[in-house]
């Protein structure tokens, strides 16, 4: 089975290309989300039923989510599912200036519908890629920096509160600084290691961080060009 876009997925700079989260499946194996930084975000987000995926003859318009809640001057950069498949959890930026937002909502049950949960939190940063911890207590977001690249952790009751209007993060007092440009991260299963990928002077490098110190973990040197 495919699904034709008449579309693309972002520039060469956009989140796509960086291998952001931009394509996530739900831990049971249900949904399949997927969205673009091209064009404006209510028209990129795209929710499919695995199954009848599998079936064929399903559209883009098919998983197309119809009025979603973010604005028009946000630009999707990363999603993520919460470990019990209810929430999906939307990372945008601003189309101008430093903000990025994380945005938690929830599957309606009526086709492909996303209803807001929680007022949601901005961080006054340029966001690169984000994971929800298991327990959802935290959410780990790579952001970044003059020096590269920073993780920080936002504390999700920030964001599962109610209301209308996200609620202003800080950068976390054990916010860890990465060297080179971030691309992406990932969080182990258990949510003890988190795995980010930067770009130091051309070349990709890995590196392991213990979710609860922060520490950056010894890993075997790998050789240039695998990841």
């Amino acid at each position: 089975a495919s699904v034709k876009f008449n579309h693309g997925f972002g520039k060469e700079t956009d989140a796509v290309a960086r291998g952001a989260a931009m394509m996530r499946i739900s831990h049971d194996g249900r949904f399949l989300a997927i969205a673009s930084a091209a064009g404006e975000p209510a028209k990129h987000l795209f929710l499919f039923d695995i199954s009848k995926l599998n079936g064929g003859g399903m559209t883009a318009t098919d998983g197309l989510v119809a009025d979603l809640p973010i604005k028009d001057d946000e630009v999707l950069t990363a999603v993520g599912w919460s470990l019990d498949n209810q929430f999906l959890h939307v990372l945008t930026n601003a189309k101008s200036g430093k903000r990025t937002t994380l945005h938690r909502f929830i599957l309606t049950g009526e086709k492909n519908g996303l209803k807001q949960m929680g007022r949601g939190a901005f961080l006054e940063e340029t966001g690169l890629d984000f994971a929800i911890a298991p327990t959802e207590t935290n959410a780990y977001v790579l952001v970044a920096s003059e020096k590269g690249s920073r993780l920080t952790t936002v504390d999700m009751e920030l964001v599962k509160a109610a209301g209308d209007t996200p609620e202003k993060a800080l950068l976390s007092p054990g916010a860890v600084d990465i060297d080179g440009s971030g691309l992406s991260l990932a969080l182990s299963p258990n949510g003890q290691r988190i795995a980010i990928v930067s770009n130091e002077d051309g070349a990709s490098v890995l590196r392991i961080l213990d979710a609860q110190t922060g520490a950056i973990m010894s890993t075997p040197k790998l050789p240039l060009g695998v990841i």
